[in-house]
């Protein structure tokens, strides 16, 4: 635990705990409180008695808050506040990437949570050999407030915890992932802060600012009963109590089957945290699987998700289309997921996607890191040719899945692609123009049958190493 001569004389947020891990590179804000008698508190960053950054704070009030200078990457770090001869220090910090993750239940679900079939953990094996100190998670007590809360009241996690087999259980599933393989990635510490809660709508998460100015742009206004609803509601008591904290980026997983102008909605999001922040954060969006029951309205809601990404700067989106939870597969006893699969399991696939997607967008990667996009559709001897870039080392079918054309008066025909080039399938055509060319809207394999796995339902994939890579995502198009 973290050590003082006089614990209540230097008081520092609860973010600074034993097993902290902070920004690294850039300059190391700290603040907190003690006895007005103290006119100054030094500060310093050490490790094996070697000071790496150090400054003397001005104490006003009983209140301080100023910078040191940034701290490289690494572990096992000291920091020693002190007045005269009374001192806090804290244990065991670390300085790499940190990351917010915000959104709803499935950015809050937890490793202990994920089962196969027969209820056993489907990731025990992970769990097991998750000894890493150089990945850590911290949660923020779910909080939502009609006012903004000033400072992080609680943590559900107890505080920063090290990845091992005794906390990873309850460590974020998609967090965890994230980290492990940016970890793998940056081989840096790796914190990531959880900030999220289940079966909240975004406007709880938009400033209110930014949410009158949707009021503004035409949206409806919520008139929420429970203040658990309200605009605003948990960025007042889970976001801005972090507004002083230095993050690399943020994640986000919100919005399943709220296709309806999300896309605005999410830029406006995105505006007030940045100005929230000080700072032009990255946002890689994690995506949206899919759903059994609702399977076109999540396709409609991917589509959303990515038109944010040409709303705002500095945002990516991560394609999962093939992932879910069929009903065949969810446990019988499994109460959590009554008869709709809404949480999937499958978080390791969500993680890793997501961490090489933020990589390959923020950090320079250069690897494949990103689903295939449609380049272009021209029509050819009767058919479509569909081109598309980002292809790794060529597109693959996996199965013949997802393709429709669909009339204005219902007619609708499914249409079977076969690989005509590196870049390009070709789907032949009978249904007459004008229609619309749908991909990823229906839950089927490509006889029409109900699919036993979520990737039954689609088809094409780039390929990296040889394998498939990554998914092509939802798209629906006109043809005329």
């Amino acid at each position: 635990m973290s050590t003082t001569s006089l614990k209540s004389f230097i008081k520092l947020p609860l973010l600074f705990s034993d097993n902290a891990l902070f920004l690294h590179g850039v300059p190391f804000r700290v603040w907190g409180k003690t006895e007005k008698s103290c006119k100054s508190i030094s500060v310093c960053v050490s490790k094996e008695n070697k000071v790496f950054s150090s400054a003397i704070l001005t104490v006003k009030n009983g209140v301080f808050d100023g910078v040191l200078p940034a701290v490289p990457a690494g572990l096992n770090y000291m920091l020693t506040s002190a007045c005269g001869e009374k001192t806090h220090t804290i244990n065991n910090v670390a300085f790499g990437e940190v990351f917010l993750a915000g959104g709803q239940s499935n950015m809050g679900w937890r490793m202990f949570q994920c089962y196969n079939k027969d209820m056993s953990l489907l990731y025990q094996k992970e769990i097991d050999t998750s000894f890493n100190p150089a990945i850590r998670m911290y949660g923020v007590l779910r909080k939502y407030s009609d006012h903004r809360t000033r400072e992080v009241q609680a943590s559900f996690s107890n505080g920063w915890q090290e990845a091992n087999p005794q906390s990873v259980a309850d460590f974020g599933a998609i967090a965890y992932f994230f980290a492990q393989r940016m970890w793998e990635l940056c081989k840096i510490p790796v914190g990531v802060v959880m900030s999220c809660m289940g079966g909240t709508p975004i406007h709880t998460w938009i400033p209110k600012e930014e949410y009158e100015e949707l009021l503004q742009e035409g949206f409806d206004r919520i008139e929420a009963q429970s203040p658990d609803r309200r605009p605003s509601s948990y960025f007042n008591g889970c976001i801005y109590p972090l507004r002083k904290f230095a993050f690399s980026g943020v994640l986000w997983y919100q919005g399943c089957g709220d296709y309806n102008r999300y896309a605005e909605r999410y830029a406006k999001l995105i505006k007030g945290w940045r100005k929230l922040f000080q700072k032009e954060l990255p946002f890689v969006d994690c995506g949206i699987h899919s759903m059994e029951k609702e399977w076109r309205e999540y396709a409609l809601c991917r589509i959303d998700h990515k038109r944010a990404t040409t709303l705002v700067a500095s945002t990516a989106y991560t394609t999962i289309v093939d992932t879910g939870l069929p009903i065949a597969r969810i446990g019988e006893t499994d109460s959590l997921n009554p008869d709709t699969g809404i949480h999937p399991y499958d978080k390791k696939t969500v993680g890793f996607r997501t961490a090489e997607r933020y990589f390959g967008a923020f950090m320079g990667g250069t690897d494949l890191c990103d689903a295939p996009t449609l380049r272009s559709v021209t029509k050819a001897n009767g058919g479509l040719l569909l081109t598309f870039k980002n292809v790794g080392e060529g597109i693959a079918l996996k199965g013949k899945a997802g393709f429709y054309a669909v009339t204005a008066d219902g007619a609708e025909q499914r249409l079977l692609p076969t690989l005509v080039a590196n870049d390009a399938i070709y789907l032949p055509i009978s249904i007459s123009e004008p229609f619309e060319l749908e991909y990823a809207f229906r839950f089927e394999t490509e006889l029409g049958e109900k699919p036993q796995e979520m990737a039954d339902a689609v088809s094409v994939y780039n390929t990296k190493n040889g394998e498939l890579a990554y998914p092509l995502d939802s798209f629906r198009i006109k043809i005329s």
